[in-house]
């Protein structure tokens, strides 16, 4: 990586490291500490939910000594089986092949889903690849559960997936490897495994794992990460670091040599391991060495934190004689995270960290070891557990919003008005909603959305949520007054004509007075004849519009017009006589060929 800047590491810092000794998450639903094997983890985005591998029946459902995928919820003090089916039945197959890969399963920044990859045969009702190895969804909420490594048609991949899922904040995005299976895109030849995206929402599937013209990488292609808006994802390529923004269709090889690669929220910011080395990559040109010597290494939401395990060489200060896992932040020296309180550290093995998307939660495994030796006050038994460690959050506050259009306290006669603006947020921003309706964000998080309004004063809420799970609100009102009644023998007229294109339809939309009796609408197109002047020719039937004031729209054509110049004409009858508004529209040839 040309220019790196290595910076040097020193000694933990006490002063600011883990606020109250760790806690153990691998817990029955009642509290207990049981002695099975738990490992690996996955962090909701405040730290409140965490899943987990473990051979125990920590919920009551028999897991037949099958390494089970687990949660649990730190607030509410409950435990939740996340490898089964509908029923509670749990999987018949590991839901992770190898127990020391924490990257095999992943839960949303929600804490709302779970995906994993399993070969159990249970988890869906008349599982149509049976043993094959698929990729699941949990939903924590509801128990539902779904398949997702399915083909654009929602048929069953033809042949085992590799797994290794990762998942949006909010669910609707989930990037895997392919394995065998060559139906889950559209153009797969088969040449290897790919990284897929699928999109539960909009119900596609498309790789992610393309060369920057579009075609399929070739390579030994693994380990996908996916930023918590769901527009970027990175992944192994041969041993380089590959970025993927799937919004924009690039694709970047962001080093020559990594693995292990991890995504702040937004995607700007990459983490990877590099030999001994954990690196830290901005996308917008800087790169830092966090340590010289670690593993798996984890990032924050905003890009702010990262967690890693040490290997071989101790951090200076460290002298317990095992693997312990780090933290650090842009700013400060390196701080030990599996540590109590008061800064003592015990002979018991920690590594395979996962962070919240705030910075404010490190989960990680503490290896088997006197209980005595525990980081944990509740440590009973002495096998290898998962603990969680709470550290000052790094992303306290929801996303940044730009000037709002409309102004506040805007006066209308229109039955609906337009609100835009533009959000930004180094956590990425996941969500905005206007009074509760979802808007679509542009590449630059602009949005706009068109909302109804009421007869007086409408209050308009915009809500923007970020990768941490943090919100803001910005609030204003509009006030819809009614179109004032047409005098008594005066025209009713419509005004402000506008005509437009909505998908194969042309449409007119126009403000009509009050005291129309009849409204009729035409399509009329200019017609040239070889010596003779220009005619307006009628290009359909009269329609009638539904009467009423205020805001009107009509389908013109249904559709898509032929290339030239047309007018679209509305006749309004009214006790004071009939009033003729016209809109002239263009049909461009180009337009007409997109």
């Amino acid at each position: 990586m040309v220019g790196a800047i290595i910076v040097a590491v020193t000694a933990p810092n006490l002063a600011f490291g883990v606020v109250a000794d760790p806690q153990i998450v691998s817990l029955t639903t009642t509290g207990l500490n049981r002695i099975g094997v738990s490992v690996g983890s996955a962090v909701s985005a405040d730290g409140r939910w965490i899943a987990f591998t473990s051979t125990d029946d920590l919920t009551g459902a028999s897991a037949a000594g099958v390494p089970q995928i687990y949660v649990r919820d730190r607030a509410g003090g409950t435990t939740v089986l996340a490898s089964a089916n509908t029923n509670g039945i749990a999987a018949a197959a590991p839901g992770v092949d190898d127990p020391t890969d924490q990257r095999a399963y992943a839960i949303s920044g929600d804490g709302h889903f779970v995906v994993f990859a399993s070969q159990a045969a249970n988890l869906v009702a008349g599982d149509p690849d049976g043993t094959d190895r698929d990729v699941f969804r949990k939903d924590l909420r509801t128990g539902a559960i779904t398949t997702v490594s399915r083909a654009p048609d929602g048929s069953a991949a033809n042949a085992p997936v590799g797994g290794d899922p990762d998942i949006s904040f909010d669910g609707s995005r989930v990037v895997f490897e392919s394995g065998f299976a060559t139906n889950l895109w559209s153009g797969d030849v088969g040449l290897g495994s790919d990284i897929v995206v699928n999109d539960l929402v909009a119900r596609t599937t498309r790789l992610a794992s393309a060369a920057p013209s579009g075609g399929a990488l070739t390579g030994t292609i693994r380990r996908a990460v996916i930023s918590a808006d769901g527009r970027v994802v990175a992944f192994e390529d041969d041993g380089a670091v590959i970025v993927r923004d799937v919004g924009a269709a690039t694709t970047a090889v962001v080093a020559q040599t990594g693995t292990l690669p991890d995504l702040s929220g937004d995607g700007r910011v990459l983490v990877f391991q590099n030999g001994p080395a954990i690196m830290r990559h901005d996308r917008l040109g800087t790169a830092s060495t966090v340590s010289a010597d670690g593993a798996a290494p984890v990032v924050s939401a905003d890009g702010n934190r990262v967690a890693f395990q040490e290997t071989t060489v101790p951090i200076p200060g460290d002298a317990n004689g095992v693997a312990d896992v780090y933290a650090r932040r842009l700013t400060d020296p390196v701080e030990r995270v599996s540590e109590r309180a008061d800064g003592t550290a015990v002979s018991r093995l920690s590594d395979r960290p996962a962070i919240s998307a705030d910075g404010g939660t490190v989960a990680f495994a503490l290896g088997d070891g006197s209980p005595s030796q525990s980081l944990s006050s509740g440590d009973t038994e002495g096998a290898t557990d998962v603990l969680a460690a709470t550290l000052p959050a790094t992303d306290t506050v929801g996303p940044a919003m730009g000037v709002l259009s409309p102004a506040d306290g805007l006066s209308v006669t229109t039955a609906a008005v337009g609100v835009s603006g533009v959000v930004a947020d180094p956590s990425g921003v996941v969500s905005v909603t206007v009074n509760g309706f979802a808007a679509v964000l542009s590449p630059t998080n602009a949005f706009g959305v068109e909302i109804p309004l009421a007869v007086g004063v409408t209050p308009v809420t915009v809500r923007a949520r970020d990768g941490a799970g943090h919100v803001s609100e910005q609030r204003l009102t509009v006030t819809r007054s009614l179109v004032q009644a047409t005098p008594a023998g005066t025209k009713a007229r419509a005004r402000l004509i506008r005509v437009f294109r909505a998908g194969r339809t042309t449409r007119a939309r126009f403000m009509l007075d009050d005291g129309a009796s009849r409204v009729v609408m035409r399509l009329w197109r200019r017609v040239s004849r070889v010596g003779q002047a220009p005619i307006w020719a009628p290009a359909n039937r009269a329609k009638a519009v539904t009467v009423g004031p205020g805001l009107r729209t009509a389908i013109v054509s249904r559709q898509p017009l032929k290339p030239g110049i047309y007018q679209v004409r509305v006749t309004v009858v009214s006790a004071g006589g009939a009033a003729v508004g016209v809109m002239r529209h263009v049909v461009a040839r180009r337009a007409q060929r997109r």
